[in-house]
């Protein structure tokens, strides 16, 4: 299915004299075509969006630069000293289709200038340093975070860029689950739950560094049905017997240690689950992320999160036990998730 992207952004102009854009550049060649996809697919997909349908337009602000060591707001033309050039422009996006970017233009003094392009989703709620280099943005846990590396074009079209995004969270879906309905009726309701993680990304746009600095925190988690807050005293969830997707966090990456499974000592939880039903409280959880369910038949995952989607099982058992299950899943295309990455 063709699917329609918008990107959205606020012309920004850097009024020096005689170098600003000019709005009525006619030479063909000058003018910037760029295609976008989502990383391993043919088709560019929007985002988490649970309270918008899939096929919802992609806003994403895009910057550029002759050179990809800075991007900061000079003039696109060239004539600025230097010639570094970043613009935030309007585009259309269907499929991995280049289309024409209005409001960017390729160097017509220099035509054999190379201009690089990068690009951050979403388009608002970012900062960036004085040096053009590094973009900052908190997020809530509901919010997908994306990032294409810098690609390259020049006057004539002779190269042909293309927007390649990344996912820079880690997709969290929880399961939840009761033994029986003695377990059901022994924990009562689940009256609140958080995961410990950080709310802050620094993201170098020359190099695709990300660090998430600051404190850990306990974030909740949300709905998967309309995002709202997953749970509070107010609105408790009830288990059931049957295994239920109910909840998800898009969360900071962390780097998945390496578990020594017949060690208990050596075995370091990548995330912390807390949790509190109607009868007991502040239970936590720790879950070390494997690549399949199951115990010790189940190898552990050793690599960076970002960019992947673990389910989360949580099956409440008579005797104040909680069964855990980890595994990877696709960051599936439909429903809820609706990016993919190839795992």
């Amino acid at each position: 299915m063709k699917r329609l992207f918008i990107l959205a952004l606020n012309l920004i102009f850097a009024i020096t004299g005689c170098s600003s854009i000019q709005s009525d550049i006619t030479d063909e060649k000058s003018k910037v075509y760029l295609a976008a996809s989502t990383e391993q697919t043919t088709e560019t997909k929007a985002p988490y969006l649970a309270t918008d349908p899939k096929d919802a337009p992609l806003t994403v602000l895009i910057f550029a630069s002759t050179d990809n060591t800075s991007y900061p707001d000079k003039n696109l033309d060239g004539t600025q000293t230097g010639g570094t050039i970043a613009k935030h422009v309007v585009a259309e996006f269907q499929n991995s289709e280049q289309q024409l970017i209005n409001g960017i233009y390729y160097n017509q003094n220099n035509q054999t200038q190379t201009a690089y392009f990068t690009s951050v989703y979403p388009d608002t709620g970012w900062s960036m340093n004085s040096e053009g280099q590094v973009v900052t943005r908190g997020f809530n846990g509901k919010t997908d975070l994306m990032y294409a590396p810098a690609t390259k074009g020049q006057y004539g079209n002779k190269l042909k860029p293309e927007l390649i995004f990344k996912h820079l969270l880690t997709y969290l879906k929880i399961e939840l689950s009761a033994e029986n309905e003695g377990a059901i009726s022994a924990w009562g309701a689940i009256e609140s739950m958080t995961i410990n993680c950080r709310n802050t990304l620094n993201l170098d746009i020359t190099t695709g560094q990300a660090s998430y600095p600051g404190t850990q925190s306990e974030c909740e988690f949300y709905n998967k049905l309309d995002d709202s807050h997953f749970v509070s005293s107010n609105k408790p969830y009830t288990l059931t017997v049957e295994a239920k997707e109910a909840a998800y966090i898009l969360c900071a990456p962390v780097d998945a240690f390496v578990k020594d499974q017949y060690d208990q000592s050596k075995r370091i939880p990548e995330y912390t689950i807390t949790l509190s039903t109607t009868y007991r409280k502040n239970i936590v959880l720790d879950i070390d992320l494997k690549t399949a369910e199951g115990e010790l038949d189940a190898a552990y995952f050793n690599k960076n999160t970002a960019g992947y989607m673990f389910t989360i099982g949580l099956k409440f058992k008579m005797g104040n036990n909680i069964a855990i299950s980890t595994s990877i899943t696709d960051w599936t295309t439909g429903g809820i998730g609706t990016g993919e990455v190839e795992l």
